[in-house]
């Protein structure tokens, strides 16, 4: 088996591990380098990323929850105006019907004097007629001297007369 491939030479053995040693040098030096450089550089990036992601988290969990405690303040703001707008509608709503109950009491006790002075004029007027009535009526009987039969007739037609008028 003579196959120099597999043969070991130590000639060439210590040829390949010097060109090995020097790529490797010449590696660690141009390639390594700018590669772990590079790497590096990556991992601060995304150490840098992270954190502001972590900051815009915090910062938007925090303004939710101030977005929420807003909410909840306006809530109940809202709540307090519709109270107090309901308080001050059934208020006002008390004073109109108080207002409408004593403007009716006023209105009935007009119409009641009016009522009155009409039914007492009405009754001055029927006493002015019945005296004039009884007057006129007097003053017949006395010009005429008449019986008691004659004096009924003249009455009743003064009364009748009296009715006409008032009808």
């Amino acid at each position: 088996m003579s196959n120099p491939l597999l043969q070991l030479d130590p000639g060439v053995a210590v040829w390949t591990l010097a060109v090995f040693a020097l790529l490797l040098v010449v590696l660690k030096k141009v390639a390594w380098g700018p590669l772990l450089s590079a790497i590096d550089a990556r991992d601060e990036k995304l150490r840098r990323t992270m954190e502001e992601a972590e900051r815009t988290r915090a910062a938007n969990e925090s303004a939710a929850s101030e977005r929420d405690r807003l909410m909840r303040e306006s809530a109940k703001r809202a709540d307090e105006i519709v109270a107090e707008a309901r308080s001050r509608a059934d208020e006002l709503a008390r004073r109109s019907e108080r207002a409408a109950r004593e403007e009716r009491e006023r209105i009935l006790e007009t119409a009641r004097k009016s009522a009155d002075a009409m039914l007492a004029s009405a009754k001055n007027e029927l006493r002015l007629k019945v005296v004039d009535a009884t007057v006129g009526l007097a003053s017949k009987l006395l010009v005429r001297e008449l019986d008691v039969e004659s004096d009924r007739r003249v009455v009743e037609r003064m009364m009748d007369e009296l009715e006409k008028e008032e009808a």
